[in-house]
């Protein structure tokens, strides 16, 4: 199994992790019948990575704002990073599809702010 890893280092812009000027644009293309994986490492101006004890994530991919999800990404949190993950069977099912995508961050006081959020595409491949 093949994963795609991408790392992001969100800056936030006090050690409270005050989220002005998010969510930030961020597109992703996803490759059908692959496994998919993005990891996120939310990290203070400073640098220094954020405690994600208690936050939650969720992402999903859509046709459009108004549609019925065509992913729902599974979502891991460890204490200094959320990674987003997709089966190789669910984009295989998804291929040639694009859309909106976007994560959700719910923070331990239950205060939701969206991190990123971006066009998607789900390309075939050509070498089976």
């Amino acid at each position: 199994m093949r994963y795609l890893i991408i790392a992001l280092v969100l800056l936030a812009v006090t050690s409270a992790f005050a989220l002005d000027g998010f969510p930030i644009p961020y597109d992703l293309t996803v490759q059908g019948g692959e496994s998919f994986a993005l990891a996120i490492t939310p990290a203070e101006s400073n640098g220094r990575a954020v405690d994600l004890t208690g936050y939650s994530y969720q992402a999903q991919a859509r046709t459009d704002y108004s549609s019925a999800p065509f992913f729902n990404f599974s979502t891991i949190v460890t204490t200094n990073k959320v990674t987003l993950s997709l089966s190789q069977a669910s984009t295989a099912a998804a291929t040639n599809k694009h859309g909106v995508w976007d994560l959700l961050q719910i923070d331990p006081s239950g205060q939701r702010t969206y991190l990123l959020r971006g066009k998607i595409m789900v390309v075939p491949v050509v070498t089976r």
